[in-house]
């Protein structure tokens, strides 16, 4: 699940109509103010347009790429050191107007250098353009009109159902929908050499979720009936790259994983495996001797992880039948996986979710005083680090535990604190 490009996109990539659309827009109502209040301001439509082609763009480009990947054989190889990553039978190359060198294989993790952390990469969007958010469909213009309604209705249901001003959502605005603006669908996200490598993870991904492990997979001290993409995410997470950027001492041995900078749970089967991931590195009931039931239950608890890890993922899929599913998987052992249900528009309360962890949202400067304190507890400092944005260079919550020392990671430990990310033109 990513984030609206203004937000956390690198310096340059929103355009000059999106800038000004952004500036001149939001008078009056949140939802309805659509840029109309001035002579300067891009008309609704006109944004629409632009922000569509991009998004068509970012289609096409993986429409090639699918389809010249479609013959290939994808598999796991190890490195040396035992770091996995996805190999494939031939390398693929970008279409003619957005060619890349391809590759024979890409790396399972990524490193977001705002966050400080590895991640897991997938391509973002709705599955109509080729990507792994559901939660995505009503929110962007590249959907059909017709398949928008329904999803829409159910984002007005679970908006209208749990606390906060949501009484006064009235449908989806495309023009304020934080997906149709998404960052990891332009700049360099765009390019076929990052999509390349995410639609090679979300291809191994489909498939591993289903495939039992097979001898190659299985880790010692673990039974025989977990499936490919727990057995190797284990070894991935466990072998990444945390020691160079290490963490300020407030935070002792933990360590911190970002779920999707780009992407969301595209399937009920994905989401399980992921929690079974994040029980493993439990610090109380992960580590060697943690198994499972068929259900994905622990049937025996682990001794506790020692070298624990703290998982972060914002979502959309409260849009989709998996609301509950989430919910009711964080009653028992869910203090190190924080899912924070993302706000759907600009300017506007994220659903307030029993069993997930409080909402993220996204405010303009001009907008956060009618949100602070209700929409979200804290305001994240990142782009008030001198020397580029980061979570370890920011202020973290001075009502937290580390009470304002330098290296914040809010999102990933204080559940209860909904967190807001100002837009940023």
């Amino acid at each position: 699940m990513a984030a609206i490009k203004p937000h956390l996109a690198q310096e340059g990539e929103t355009t000059e109509l999106q800038s000004r659309y952004w500036e001149c827009s939001g008078s009056g109502s949140a939802l309805n103010g659509l840029g109309d209040d001035g002579e300067t301001c891009p008309a609704p439509e006109e944004i629409a347009q632009e922000a569509h082609a991009e998004l068509m763009n970012v289609a096409w480009i993986r429409q090639a790429l699918i389809e010249k990947m479609s013959d290939r054989k994808i598999w796991i190889q190890y490195d040396v050191d035992g770091t996995p990553s996805i190999a494939i039978s031939k390398p693929v190359t970008g279409p003619a107007w957005n060619p890349s060198a391809g590759s024979r294989a890409t790396t399972i993790l990524g490193w977001t250098t705002k966050m400080g952390a590895p991640s897991f990469s997938l391509p973002a969007g709705a599955p109509s353009m080729g990507g792994a958010c559901p939660g995505a469909i009503a929110g962007q213009s590249i959907t059909p009109r017709e398949g928008r309604e329904g999803p829409a209705r159910r984002v007005l249901k679970v908006l209208k159902e749990y606390p906060g001003d949501n009484e006064k959502a009235d449908g989806v605005h495309i023009t304020k929908t934080v997906c149709e603006f998404c960052y990891a669908e332009g700049g360099q996200y765009a390019t076929s050499g990052v999509q390349n490598a995410q639609i090679m993870r979300y291809a191994w991904a489909k498939r591993a979720v289903e495939k039992k492990a097979d001898g190659r997979f299985v880790r010692q001290g673990h039974q025989d009936n977990v499936s490919e993409f727990y057995s190797v995410m284990l070894d991935a997470i466990e072998r990444a790259d945390y020691v160079p950027h290490e963490e300020p001492a407030h935070f002792t041995t933990q360590r911190f994983f970002r779920i999707h900078d780009s992407g969301d749970f595209f399937s009920s089967e994905y989401f399980s495996e992921w929690k079974k991931i994040t029980l493993y590195f439990h610090h109380k009931v992960g580590g060697e001797g943690l198994t499972f039931n068929e259900d994905g239950s622990i049937a025996t608890e682990g001794t506790g992880h020692p070298h624990p890890v703290w998982f972060w993922a914002p979502s959309r899929v409260w849009a989709t039948k998996m609301v509950t599913l989430i919910a009711e998987s964080n009653e028992v052992y869910g203090d190190n996986f924080a899912i924070r249900p993302s706000a759907y528009h600009i300017n506007q309360y994220g659903p307030f979710i029993p069993g997930w962890a409080a909402p993220s949202t996204v405010y303009e400067h001009k907008h956060k005083p009618e949100g602070q304190g209700k929409a979200f507890d804290w305001d994240c400092r990142a782009y008030a680090v001198e020397k580029g944005p980061s979570c370890r260079g920011a202020k973290s919550n001075p009502k937290g535990k580390a009470k304002g020392a330098v290296g914040c990671r809010e999102c990933w430990l204080n559940p209860t604190s909904a967190v807001n990310y100002t837009l940023h033109l």
